[in-house]
């Protein structure tokens, strides 16, 4: 399997003094071949990961499974479906290994005319197949967004079916015995389902938008019975619209709920809520990324906050960026940063790992016939500064001190050994704005100065070029 290398580039959004610094990309990978789109990366226990998500192959789509490596490199790929529309929304590993699968087909009965209906698979560890189950109606078009492996050894599925004119759509939670056999269902009116939660008590959480016309809805969440009777429902005013992304449980008690908020005439933003084990609300935050923003899905960070993976674009309509932002527990913005490369890239999901990294994954679009999936190994936070007096042993462009800033930064870099150094700026067309440094220096740790006090605001590109090493960041001048 050929594998591209995509080199991304770091730009820290916001700068606090007592801020850790952001996870670096260790590495990262980009499947050529494998067209579609990743909605869930899972670890595996020998170290590799899998990837679910949609298969794109010509204008259908199948379920599918991507298994790496622990570096990445593809081991097995399995597809699942017929001859129509069959997408694959969220996937979680099972107590025997094995995977569930969830999301929608247009290829299986009660399918039929263009509807769709919830499709649940059940594969072994080796992604094999073992069993499969529909639910829904021929006439009314139903989909699975997540679902959950309960202590029963059964699921728990949350999704949503179409509406008649009178309701804007209905979620639907359904749960099953370990066969995948329906349990009991039920519905909620204007109420779209995107995630479920097993809580440790026994009991359900689900999470979603309430909407009131097409143009309102706000955040909402449920607790539920282990029967599905319901306990508690708060909503949320955290914007004219609001949609859920994400929800996870803290150890300790209490949730974390993501989403996006679009006031009227704005650009979507990323909100996180702090929720108490009653759904009471004790803080919400809005955080901003560089232009039209996407939260996509939420993680518990080791020290009990909390690291939202999204996609954001630049205000000028350039291509995507990886888009991660960590929060600390009382909701202080520790760091908001974008990844960025010479591709769109759109960043779906989001992994723990038990070093303090992150493993993130999700799909570009520059590829043929269809998108193509990536994924990207995250260093744990760097909290610590390097000690100055440590010789470099590698060459490095640091990220620019403060950033954003107005008018004067620094720019910091690293030479292994003695070099013709070359660092330009370049604006978000390509071209050339100026030339810092072209110069001899010693090996070392090297500082110098930018002044932009004659350049308009906006998001800058600066580069280091040292023999056949180049890297690129990105800076943000607010006048």
């Amino acid at each position: 399997m050929k594998k591209r290398i995509t080199i991304f580039a770091i730009s820290v959004l916001l700068v606090g003094a007592a801020w850790a610094n952001p996870p670096q990309v260790l590495w990262n990978r980009v499947l050529l071949e494998t067209y579609g789109w990743c909605y869930s990366l899972i670890a595996v226990p020998t170290g590799g990961y899998v990837m679910a998500g949609s298969f794109q192959l010509n204008e259908t789509l199948d379920f599918m499974l991507v298994c790496t490596d622990s570096g990445g490199t593809q081991q097995w790929i399995r597809r699942y479906g017929g001859p129509n529309m069959d997408q694959c929304r969220h996937a979680e590993r099972t107590t025997d290994g094995g995977y569930i699968l969830v999301g929608y087909t247009e290829s299986f009965a009660p399918a039929e005319n263009g509807n769709s209906c919830v499709w649940l698979l059940k594969t072994d560890a080796n992604g094999d197949s073992l069993w499969s189950r529909t639910y829904g109606r021929p006439s009314v078009s139903s989909w699975g967004e997540c679902v959950r492996q309960t202590f029963d050894g059964g699921y728990i599925i949350a999704g949503g079916k179409n509406a008649d004119s009178l309701m804007l759509e209905v979620g639907w939670l359904i749960k099953t015995d370990a066969n995948g056999d329906t349990l009991w269902t039920r519905e909620y009116p204007n109420f779209a389902l995107t995630s479920v939660l097993q809580l440790r008590e026994g009991g359900f959480l689900i999470a979603g938008s309430v909407y009131y016309q097409p143009f309102y809805n706000q955040m909402a969440a449920m607790f539920l019975s282990a029967f599905g009777d319901s306990v508690w429902f708060r909503q949320y005013d955290t914007g004219l619209l609001s949609n859920v992304r994400d929800v996870v449980e803290l150890e300790n008690g209490g949730y974390y709920l993501s989403g996006i908020v679009n006031w009227s005439g704005r650009e979507p933003d990323l909100v996180v809520l702090r929720l108490n084990s009653d759904g009471d609300s004790l803080w919400q935050r809005q955080v901003d990324g560089l232009g039209w923003d996407e939260a996509a899905a939420l993680c518990i960070a080791q020290d009990g906050g909390c690291v939202s993976v999204g996609y954001t674009t630049s205000p000028v309509g350039q291509n995507a960026d990886i888009w991660l932002t960590k929060l600390a527990l009382d909701g202080a913005v520790e760091w908001n940063t974008t990844y960025s490369s010479e591709y769109s890239d759109i960043a779906s999901t989001i992994v723990p790992l038990s070093d303090g990294g992150y493993m993130i994954a999700g799909w570009m679009y520059e590829c043929f016939p269809g998108p193509c999936l990536w994924m990207a190994r995250m260093t744990p936070e760097q909290a610590d500064a390097v000690d100055p007096g440590l010789a470099p042993n590698e060459f490095a462009l640091k990220q620019n001190y403060p950033n954003p800033f107005n008018a004067a930064t620094q720019i910091q870099f690293t030479l292994a050994r003695e070099a013709q150094t070359r660092i330009e700026v370049f604006d978000l067309q390509g071209r050339l704005v100026s030339t810092l440094i072209n110069n001899h220096y010693p090996a070392g740790t090297h500082s110098i100065s930018f002044d932009g006090s004659r350049l308009s605001s906006g998001i800058y590109v600066y580069r280091m070029q040292v023999g056949s090493f180049s890297q690129n960041r990105k800076f943000v001048l607010l006048k």
